[in-house]
């Protein structure tokens, strides 16, 4: 059986309502080049998704749908030179469908991956080095390039992972509209790869912020 992941304008709207909520002031720019241009800004973000995998529901045994979706955020500093990666992980299930292809539990389980993404984002990356600065209205400096073999070059490569225990939601039994934001196929829901084949994954959306929200 194939599906289809139209992950374009779900993830969108989900990375502006999360730098929203994040930041007192975020705009969204096409390119990082665009952003970089942008006068008073502190950092620039480019999130992109770079895994979707589910398990179907004939897979789980008939249970549940289960959807994972990786992302990276490319962090830049005004002048659009790199800071940091970050990479972090979101996991959803959905109900076992009681008829068709499961397509709608699909979404619904590849909203529910969003939205654990999104609260690590919220919850953890105050607590990161590379936010510091920002929780002080700073602008970010790019990283000092170190020596070609030395050690720091060696440990430059790391990523910096948000990360947290996989959560394992309870098997809904009975099925439930797909939530607005994600369409009955999993076309509004986020990221696609693989468990079937794998898609590609959309264009990142570029955002520059300021002044971090004192909530953080």
């Amino acid at each position: 059986m194939n599906y289809e992941a139209q992950l374009g304008p779900s993830h969108k709207h989900i990375v502006e309502e999360i730098f929203k909520s994040a930041f007192t002031e975020a705009k969204m720019f096409d390119t990082v080049d665009a952003a970089r241009l942008e006068p008073g800004i502190l950092a620039i973000f480019e999130p992109r998704i770079e895994q979707f995998s589910f398990a179907s529901a004939k897979e789980t045994g008939g249970v549940y749908t289960a959807v994972t979706i990786r992302y990276q955020i490319y962090i830049y500093a005004p002048n659009g030179e790199s800071v940091e990666t970050l990479t972090l992980t979101g996991y959803g299930s959905g109900p076992a469908p009681s008829i068709g292809n499961g397509e709608e539990e699909l979404g619904i389980a590849s909203f529910a991956a969003m939205r654990d993404a999104a609260a690590k984002f919220l919850t953890q990356f105050p607590t990161l080095d590379v936010a510091k600065p920002l929780l002080v209205s700073q602008a970010l400096t790019p990283k000092v390039k170190p020596e070609p073999g030395s050690p720091e070059a060696a440990s430059a490569v790391a990523e910096v992972t948000i990360e947290a225990v996989p959560i394992n939601d309870s098997p809904v039994v009975a099925t439930s509209p797909a939530p607005e934001s994600v369409p009955a196929n999993p076309p509004a829901s986020p990221p696609a790869s693989p468990a079937s084949p794998p898609t590609s994954s959309p264009p990142p959306s570029q955002m520059a912020t300021r002044l971090p929200a004192a909530s953080i």
